[in-house]
């Protein structure tokens, strides 16, 4: 009965210490922080004669507390045993705000910029965007985001998803 009071009152008390280890740690960002992120994907036939693979990235700075602007970029590349290889990439300018929740950062923003390539029709497209990121520690991160662009001249019925999981590294 005395080692159960003991591993009770040791339970009770991890709460305490790893909210006592939570404050102590630096996570969420602020002012003049920077970010890179870098994910990919990819897919093949059985038989590895048709596929395709994605990479994208993003270098963000923080202005303001909470407030990113930056850059992302995506090519995505594909070879179809029929035709010949097409690629296609997109680049836009962003910005997002961040609620901070000590690891988790969930985020909103909108982002503007052109989508160009052999498989799409280049155009300058723009939308909102939204994600989450958990930090791991205090300056490496796994993020998931959302972003939907639609054509500037043919409007918002007429746009497309881009997701993205991976990682980053605040620096």
């Amino acid at each position: 009965m005395k080692y159960a009071v003991i591993f009770a009152g040791a339970v009770l008390l991890l709460p305490g210490v790893a909210a006592a280890q939570e404050a102590g740690t630096d996570y969420g960002f602020a002012p003049g922080d920077r970010t890179a992120t870098l994910s990919g994907s990819g897919i093949n036939s059985k038989d590895f004669d048709d596929g395709n693979f994605g990479v994208a990235g993003s270098i963000d700075w923080f202005v303001i507390d909470n407030l990113a602007v930056g850059v992302r970029q995506d090519l995505n590349w594909a070879d179809n045993e029929d035709n010949d290889d097409t690629w296609a990439g997109a680049t836009r300018l962003a910005a997002d705000y961040h609620f901070d929740l000590a690891r988790l950062q969930p985020f909103i923003g909108a982002s503007v910029g052109y989508i160009y390539g052999d498989a799409v029709n280049e155009a300058w497209v723009a939308g909102p965007e939204g994600g989450l990121k958990f930090f791991v520690n205090n300056t490496t991160y796994l993020f998931g985001q959302t972003a939907y662009q639609f054509d500037l001249e043919d409007g918002f019925d007429e746009g497309s998803w881009i997701h993205n999981v991976g990682v980053g590294f605040k620096f």
